[in-house]
Parts: C-alpha cells; sequence; structure tokens
C-alpha cells in the first residue's frame, strides 16, 4: 500500500477517482445548470443570494468555480440570483434638500432628478416630495428623485368681480391660492356673482395667501308696507323709497266714507309680505259716491 501512495504522489499511473473539471455554469437557470453539473458527475447544492447585476433565478457563481477541477461525486453549491436586495425608502419630505441628499446615501442609494417648485407650506430649499415614496422597497442603488421648495410664490391678484363664485375659486387655486366666501345683498350685482375681493384686485399676494370674496346674494328681500288710507301720491313715494313700483287698479272700491275716497283701500301683497326691490305692488283706490237726494212734497190742503 505504501509503494502504491509513493507511486501516485509520483504522478504514476491513472486511479478510477481522476479530479473532473467543474462546468462553468454561470448565467444559466437553476434547472440548467443543475442538469449540466449532474451530467459531469457532481451533485448539487442550491443557496439564494441578492444580486444587483443578474437577474432572478440565474446561476451568479459555484463553489469550486467553473472551470477549476473537483472530485466526482462531490458537491458543487450553486448561487442563485433572488434579484436585487431591497430596503424601505426613508422619509424625506420635510428634510433640507442637502440632508435628503446625505439620507439617500446613507441608505445605500442615489439620488436622481431634483426638481425646484413653488410652495407656500414648505420653506425654500426643503423637500416637499419624493419618487418613491417613503416605505417602499427598492434595491440598493436604486435613484430616489426628490423635489424641492423654492418657498412662496408672488403674484398680482387678478380682478375677479363679476365673476361666478367657482370660476373665482378656480383662478386662485391655479395661482395656489386659497379662498374663503362671504355673502352679501346688492342690488346691482347678480346673485352668485363676485361683488368684490378683500385685498383687492391688483394687490400683491403670495402663493398660500388666503382671499375673501364678497359674493352677491341678489337684492335684500323688504315687506311691503301697510299703504292703507294713503292717497295714490303717498303711497307711490313710499314704494319707491323701498326699490318697488306700484300699479294702481283700473277699478275702484265704493266706499262709504267721503274721506276715503281717492285713497288706497286694498293691496296686493298685503303688508308684512317680502319682495325683491323692482317687484310690484297694486293697489285699489276707493271711490265715494254720495247718497242720492230725496225731495218731500207738502200736501196743500184743499181752500174753502
Amino acid at each position: 500500500i505504501l509503494l502504491f501512495v509513493l507511486f501516485r504522489l509520483a504522478g504514476g499511473g491513472n486511479i478510477s477517482n481522476d479530479l473532473v473539471e467543474v462546468p462553468n455554469v454561470a448565467g444559466l437557470t437553476r434547472q440548467g445548470a443543475e442538469a449540466r453539473l449532474i451530467t459531469a458527475g457532481f451533485t448539487v447544492k442550491f443557496t439564494a443570494e441578492a444580486s444587483q447585476d443578474v437577474e432572478v433565478d440565474l446561476v451568479i457563481r459555484t463553489n469550486p468555480a467553473g472551470g477549476t477541477e473537483a472530485e466526482p461525486d462531490s458537491e458543487v453549491e450553486v448561487f442563485y440570483s433572488t434579484g436585487a436586495e431591497e430596503f424601505e425608502v426613508p422619509p424625506l419630505i420635510g428634510q433640507t434638500q442637502e440632508a435628503a441628499e446625505r439620507i439617500i446615501e446613507q441608505n445605500g442609494f442615489v439620488l436622481g432628478e431634483v426638481v425646484e417648485e413653488p410652495s407656500a407650506e414648505f420653506a425654500e430649499g426643503t423637500v416637499i416630495r419624493q419618487d418613491p415614496n417613503s416605505g417602499v422597497l427598492a434595491g440598493r442603488g436604486a435613484a430616489i428623485s426628490i423635489t424641492v421648495s423654492t418657498g412662496a410664490e408672488t403674484h398680482i391678484l387678478p380682478v375677479l368681480e363679476g365673476e361666478t363664485e367657482r370660476d373665482a375659486v378656480t383662478a386662485l387655486q391655479r395661482l395656489g391660492l386659497l379662498s374663503t366666501v362671504n355673502d352679501e345683498f346688492s342690488n346691482t350685482v347678480d346673485e352668485g356673482l363676485v361683488i368684490r375681493t378683500e385685498p383687492e384686485a391688483g394687490a400683491e399676494v403670495r402663493s398660500g395667501d388666503t382671499i375673501l370674496l364678497v359674493v352677491s346674494q341678489g337684492p335684500r328681500p323688504v315687506e311691503v308696507p301697510n299703504l292703507l288710507g294713503s292717497t295714490q301720491g303717498q303711497a307711490e313715494g313710499i314704494l319707491a323709497d323701498l326699490g318697488l313700483e306700484m300699479n294702481v287698479s283700473a277699478s275702484t272700491q265704493p266706499v262709504v266714507d267721503a274721506s276715503q275716497d281717492g285713497r288706497v283701500v286694498a293691496q296686493f301683497p298685503d303688508d308684512g309680505v317680502e319682495v325683491f326691490p323692482g317687484d310690484v305692488v297694486t293697489v285699489t283706490l276707493g271711490k265715494f259716491t254720495p247718497p242720492p237726494t230725496t225731495t218731500t212734497t207738502t200736501a196743500t190742503p184743499p181752500s174753502t
């Protein structure tokens, strides 16, 4: 036996367990790698490993490495890719751009696109959006883009008088402005249209500012006054002061009191009813007709 061993060490003769070259299976699927290694006379052990460069389920490398020699029936460990190792994207919103870039690098990611955008909510130089969002899983080396605030943007407040409330609010939103609405009666501006703004049109404002829109409710309603007993002229003057018009009924109403002749004895609508400026109140005037005069005849006694 000793002589046989010395003979083998000296390189003489062949034995049945000569070393076999390990096939290079990098880049193959697990199934393909296993088939080739078994055909070459090896047993196979699979080990999963994350990889940024090798697609999922493809072989990254083997141990022993492909091209080296190993004993027949020995085990070859095959490392296959599970894809890039993923980590949670850190939260960056509210951080300064400098701090965000540092956090991105510390977490194994790279800075992607940097976009600037006005913002009333965030101070200049502060991150207002990020892509991907925080908490999303991404592989090492993935790019994270950020949007950085340039601060509030200055605008000249446009003329909104006469616009509908909806159109005015939309115009303000386009400028990054907020709005609040107060209703007010108006005899000159139609209901639903803007009467004025506070501040006024032409004022310098910054995105995020709140603009007051004063919107018309239309004319303020008025109560019909009591016109009974008024002359036609008096009634017309009272109604005119309230912005109301008067219509005199073509028919009159008989009265038994001479003092009611030519005065209002009926009206429509009744007093206390709410109407709007420009509405018409119809009045009926009284007409006194004196009772007919009766003549008494005295009988003359016969002469004697």
